[in-house]
């Protein structure tokens, strides 16, 4: 240790007499400064340090590679081995040393995001998790094998050309692998180049609604890239080992295979688990305009509240779940006979189906389950399911990584009605009243219900939730936190991460709040409900860049809608087009330019109403051509003239879809 120590002093005294680390830093800094500039204006902090990570230490670790070739090389070029040929010394403690010593700043830009994550962890979001903390200090692992494959480079090849085929191994690692992911091949063999790739994984490892990942396969990725590193370095030490004739070749050739190995298993055990996942969804290719049409074109579940839940989740590991389902007041379902029909994913297995105490058979088909109900049912039996299941349904990304649809875990949960995940009345006009979730600490909960309290009993966290409006039961789960407006019987909640700034954050859900109001003022949508739930989806794992109203009942909206990424006008116009869509105002899509003259009608009467609210609108209607008057009458005129245009711009465009209407006389008659 004491000889470590020395060498570690020795390097460190040489390093800073000389430009090289200075100028390492000074680089760092100065690109550190840049990143920042560009990404200082986004709302959702969880997004600027990943984007920082990646713009950050994306460009450095081709300067860990370069460094490590021109490190190595410089040695050579000065003669040390021959200086140090007739001293002796441990080749392990030397060169650990050194290779230490040459890795400090890069390890100072590794741990670069982290210290600003902290930072604003502790400056703004003391309530968040430390997680994402430890997901960036895990880039320390690609900047040591970056550096290391240099140093291997910089020693295997005595001329310049080291330099040529650095940066040409490192493209290959950040750009190479992409080229090889072809949709038609199979899983396993599209998965194994996103895998390989150095860092490029970062990029799908964050989620805009989720934050940064937990997937196993992201530590595989790091272990596979730790061991690779490993047994470069282990290689290179068997070599200086061997040339000097040093005792313990055997241990560092050992050394060097079992690196390999543990490599080789990280890898192995990523293409096993990914393969026993199941591929439900592809954003391969973009979505069709066809595709991006059905997904308003969808059937929203309208139910009574009626049934009264308690639902114990137990998460089991490995994507397996235990549910046991106790529907206290099963006589609500007005069974016609014997036989109660429920709906319930054919991916649980049920296990026992318990009327109090009494065990009651019961007849599986598909994703319906009937149970026989004993004679004399009296009031109040509760009646109980208990099931398992493995959530396994995945979707995968345009860079070919696979990432979880539905979650119930420690760490996530994502369960949205439609996904059948609690049995349901399968008459299809039924639904829960209220809901009380039991689910192990310290994951916090919420729905698209009203959370009425949450109690902690024997590291079991036991949260009650009454229904809003006529809509099933969705739960989420994770690094989570709700921003709710209210007023005059509207009720509008947004579950987004933890990480968006509060006040942007809430600036957004009113505008959604005011143009759902407005909505139901100007043309009552038959689906319309006074409580909207806004669930964030990023693009990038779903290949959905639009919001939509789902089947469950709840809005899933652009996860940049939060970010920060849209003026105050493009949010409220991308709002209006979603509700619009959503709430199905018109028969078919409205042609360009009678969609431009809608939207932008509605949108400045939005805007007139948001004025005063901290919004700052533009004067200006660019890219609204033909729509200026319209836009002009409604800024100049009150709430009922503007009422009125707008009613009859609508009856205008729903009455023929395809013409153009005049605006001239439509503001005629407004007047």
């Amino acid at each position: 240790m004491r000889e470590w120590w020395g060498h570690c002093k020795t390097e460190w005294r040489l390093s800073v007499r000389g430009a090289h680390l200075w100028l390492l830093l000074f680089v760092g800094a100065t690109h550190a400064w840049l990143v920042h500039s560009l990404n200082k204006d986004w709302k959702h902090f969880g997004y600027y340090i990943h984007q920082f990570e990646f713009l950050f230490l994306g460009a450095l670790a081709i300067l860990a590679v370069l460094s490590g070739v021109y490190s190595a090389r410089r040695d050579r070029a000065n003669g040390v081995e021959q200086l140090m040929g007739s001293i002796p010394y441990s080749s392990v403690s030397r060169w650990s040393a050194k290779f230490i010593v040459f890795t400090i700043p890069f390890l100072l830009f590794a741990i670069a995001p982290v210290v600003i994550y902290l930072w604003g962890w502790k400056t703004r979001f003391p309530d968040a998790s430390l997680y994402p903390a430890l997901f960036l200090l895990s880039m320390i692992v690609p900047m040591l094998y970056a550096g290391m494959l240099g140093w291997f480079l910089g020693v295997l090849l005595n001329n310049r050309f080291g330099y040529f085929l650095g940066f040409l191994l490192f493209f290959l690692h950040i750009y190479g692998g992409m080229l090889m992911i072809v949709p038609n091949l199979p899983k396993a063999a599209r998965l194994l180049p996103n895998f390989l790739l150095l860092d490029y994984k970062s990029m799908s490892y964050f989620d805009d609604q989720w934050g940064f990942s937990h997937d196993l396969s992201f530590w595989m990725h790091r272990g596979f890239y730790f061991f690779l590193a490993g047994t470069l370095f282990f290689l290179f030490i068997l070599a200086a080992a061997s040339r000097r004739k040093e005792r313990g070749i055997r241990v560092h050739r050992t050394a060097a295979f079992l690196c390999l190995m543990a490599a080789v298993v990280c890898l192995i055990s990523h293409v096993a688990i990914k393969s026993g996942q199941k591929e439900i969804g592809s954003s391969m290719a973009p979505l069709s305009a066809a595709d991006f049409a059905a997904l308003y074109d969808t059937e929203v579940v309208v139910v009574k509240p009626v049934i009264d839940y308690e639902l114990a989740i137990e998460p089991l590991g490995g994507e397996n779940v235990r549910i046991k389902a106790t529907l206290l007041n099963p006589d609500a379902l007005e069974p016609a006979n014997s036989t109660v029909s429920l709906l319930l994913n054919p991916l649980f297995e049920v296990e026992t189906v318990k009327a109090d105490e009494k065990i009651l058979t019961f007849q599986r088909n598909d994703n319906r389950l009937d149970i026989e109900l004993p004679e004399a049912l009296s009031k109040g039996t509760a009646l109980t399911v208990l099931y398992k299941g493995k959530i396994k349904d995945h979707h995968t990304t345009s860079d070919g990584l696979m990432t979880p649809i539905h979650a119930a875990n420690k760490w996530k949960v994502n369960l949205p009605a439609d996904f059948e995940w609690y049995p349901q009345a399968a008459n299809g006009h039924s639904g829960p009243r209220s809901v009380t979730v039991t689910y192990p600490e310290p994951i916090r909960l919420f729905s698209n219900f009203d959370r009425l309290e949450r109690a902690v009993e024997a590291k079991q966290q036991v949260v009650r939730f009454q229904s809003k409006d006529a809509r099933g039961f969705s739960l989420w789960g994770g690094a989570l936190k709700e921003i709710a407006v209210s007023s005059d019987g509207f009720h509008t909640k947004a579950v987004v991460n933890e990480l968006v700034d509060d006040e942007y954050a809430r600036k957004q859900v009113n505008i959604f709040h005011h143009a759902n109001r407005m909505m139901e003022e100007l043309y009552q949508p038959e689906s319309m409900t006074p409580a909207a739930a806004l669930l964030l989806r990023d693009w990038i794992q779903s290949g959905v860049r639009g919001s939509y109203l789902t089947p469950a009942g709840y809005f899933q909206m652009q996860g940049y809608l939060f970010n920060g990424l849209y003026s105050d006008e493009e949010a409220v116009k991308r709002i209006i087009s979603c509700l619009v869509a959503s709430y199905e105002l018109f028969s078919g899509p409205l042609g360009e330019e009678n969609e431009s003259i809608f939207l932008g009608a509605l949108s400045a009467y939005l805007e007139q109403q948001l004025d005063g609210e901290g919004y700052q609108f533009s004067a200006s209607s660019a890219g609204m051509e033909g729509v200026e008057p319209l836009i002009a009458y409604i800024k100049a005129h009150g709430k009922e003239q503007n009422e009125r245009l707008l009613r009859d711009l609508y009856n205008e465009l729903r009455n023929n879809e395809s013409a153009v209407p005049d605006i001239a006389a439509l503001l005629q008659k407004a007047r």
